[in-house]
């Protein structure tokens, strides 16, 4: 789906997330109006991406704040899937019915099982440490702008 978010309205909707469709996507643009474009927000989707160097090499590819962050969870959980199945076989069960605690808020868990996550963050656990790292990640969210960032 192409649309402009200055208006809030869609401009061209194509099947597919492959470059093909991404090039359709920016060729139902004249290109003049191409040109004018600075930044494209879009998903991961390595079709648009392509299509996008292609169609319109000027623009800034914007990936947005949900996949981000999907992305994240999704790596924090395979960390502890694979950490999981090691400590298995050392009869460790620390990681046994965590996953949940692992993709909530903190602050929407309730106090026993707030208690149990917070045993899990303090030890020495490679998924305590890909979690933080992902939840460090949250301030990048917060920055107004690319300077402020590189400054922290």
């Amino acid at each position: 789906m192409l649309s402009d978010l200055d208006q809030s309205r869609v401009l061209e909707v194509v099947p597919g997330n492959d470059k093909q469709s991404g090039c359709a996507l920016w060729q139902s643009l004249p290109q003049a109006q191409r040109k004018n474009i600075e930044a494209a927000a879009m998903d991961m989707s390595a079709g648009f991406a392509a299509a996008t160097a292609q169609e319109a090499p000027q623009v800034v590819i914007v990936h947005d704040k949900f996949h981000v962050a999907k992305m994240l969870n999704e790596a924090v959980d395979r960390v502890r899937r694979r950490e999981h199945k090691e400590l298995l076989k050392q009869n460790d069960q620390r990681l046994t019915g965590s996953r949940q605690l692992w993709l909530y808020n903190p602050i929407n868990l309730e106090d026993e099982r707030a208690e149990e996550f917070e045993r899990l963050i303090q030890s020495e656990l490679k998924t305590s440490r890909a979690w933080m790292l992902k939840e460090s990640f949250a301030g990048f969210w917060q920055q107004k702008g690319r300077w402020h960032a590189a400054v922290l």
